[in-house]
C-alpha cells in the first residue's frame, strides 16, 4: 500500500544516513538515522541495510508500517557516475521506499537544503571535501570530491595526513619537536615510535579513523604551534580555491555560500575558511542554512509531485528538523 500524502528524504554519507518523512504541507511525521551508506565505503548490501533502518526508524517515529511514500529523494555521497546511481536506484526500488525515486548527490541536497532553492554554492568538510556551485541557469558544476587519493583538499582527512607526515618528521629529527609527534603517537594508540609504520599501513586504519585526529590539529594551531598553523591554513586555501574554481564555472560574481561539514562548521576553523574564501571570491555572503541536507532531499522529493516550496513549508520542515 503506497501513501500518497508522504514524501521520504534521505542523506547518505560515508559516516551517516538520515532519512525524514514528511507530508505534503512540509510537516515532518518521523525521523531515523543509521551507518554510513556511501556505495564506495560499504558496498551494496550496506548500502541496502543503512537505508532500511534508516527507514524503517522513520516510520517508527511517525507510528505507522513502513510503506512506500509518493517520492523519495536520496542524497548520497560517492555517486560519481552512472553505474553508483543505478546501484543506489536499484537498492531504493529492492526496498519498494516511493512510487517514484529521486537518486543526486549528497551536494545537490546540501544546496537545496542551504538555500532552499536557487543558484549558489556548497562547500563539504568534513571527513572528505567537495564544493558544488548551481548558477541562474540551474547548471551545476562539482569541484572536488574525489576521495583521499585524488583530492579531498582541506578537509578532515587531509589535515589528520598531512600532520602525519610533520610528525614523521619530528621524530626523526628533520623538524623541531613539537606537540603534533605526540598527538598522532596518542592518537594512533602507540607509545613506542617505531610501531609508526606498522600502524599506518594496517588495511583497518580508515579514513575515517584517522581523520578524527584533525580537531586536535586544529586545536595546536589555535593556541600558535607553527607546524599545526601551517596546514590549517592550507587546507583553507585548498577549500577556497575549490569555491573559486566552482563559482567561476557557473558565472556567479558574489554567490551565497552554505559551509557544510564538521570541519567546515568547526568554531576554530570556519572564520579562517571564510577569510580564505573571501580573499578569492570577494562579495560572498555565508548565510546560516535554512534546512540540514536531509531537509534538502525531502525539498526535492515534495518538488517531485508539483508542491509549491515557499518560506512557510520551509519554516514548518525546519521546525520538524
Amino acid at each position: 500500500m503506497t501513501s500518497p500524502s508522504l514524501v521520504l528524504g534521505i542523506d547518505g554519507g560515508g559516516s551517516s544516513t538520515r532519512a525524514v518523512l514528511a507530508d505534503l504541507s512540509g510537516q515532518v511525521r518521523g525521523r531515523g538515522a543509521a551507518g554510513a551508506s556511501n556505495p564506495f565505503a560499504v558496498g551494496r548490501d550496506g548500502c541496502e541495510a543503512a537505508f532500511a533502518a534508516a527507514v524503517d526508524a522513520a516510520f517508527m517515529t511517525a507510528g505507522m508500517p513502513r510503506q512506500p511514500a509518493a517520492f523519495a529523494a536520496l542524497g548520497i555521497a560517492g555517486l560519481v557516475g552512472e553505474r553508483e546511481a543505478k546501484l543506489v536506484h536499484d537498492v531504493a526500488s529492492r526496498l519498494s521506499l516511493a512510487n517514484e525515486l529521486l537518486v543526486t548527490h549528497d551536494l545537490h541536497v546540501a544546496l537545496e537544503g542551504g538555500l532552499a532553492g536557487g543558484p549558489g554554492v556548497v562547500l563539504i568538510a568534513g571527513t572528505g571535501s567537495s564544493c558544488y556551485a548551481r548558477g541562474a541557469s540551474g547548471d551545476g558544476v562539482i569541484t572536488g570530491g574525489k576521495g583521499p587519493l585524488a583530492g579531498d583538499s582541506g578537509s578532515a582527512y587531509w589535515v589528520a595526513h598531512r600532520a602525519v607526515r610533520v610528525a614523521c618528521k619530528q621524530l626523526d629529527g628533520r623538524l623541531p619537536s613539537g606537540p603534533l609527534a605526540q598527538a598522532v603517537l596518542k592518537h594512533l594508540h602507540l607509545r613506542d615510535p617505531s610501531e609508526l609504520v606498522r600502524k599506518l599501513y594496517q588495511p583497518s586504519l580508515s579514513a575515517r579513523d584517522l581523520a578524527r585526529l584533525c580537531p586536535a590539529i586544529v586545536d595546536f594551531a589555535s593556541q600558535g604551534d607553527g607546524a599545526a598553523a601551517t596546514i590549517i591554513d592550507k587546507a583553507q586555501e585548498g577549500l577556497a580555491e575549490m569555491v573559486e574554481a566552482a563559482a567561476r564555472r557557473v558565472d556567479l560574481q558574489t554567490p551565497a555560500i552554505i559551509l557544510t561539514g564538521g570541519l567546515a562548521r568547526a568554531d576554530l576553523f570556519r572564520p579562517g575558511l571564510e577569510a580564505a574564501i573571501s580573499r578569492r571570491v570577494p562579495g560572498t555572503s555565508f548565510p546560516e542554512r535554512r534546512l540540514p541536507p536531509v531537509g534538502g532531499a525531502v525539498l526535492c522529493a515534495l518538488r517531485g509531485v508539483d508542491v509549491h516550496v515557499d518560506d512557510p513549508l520551509v519554516e514548518r520542515l525546519a521546525t520538524g528538523m
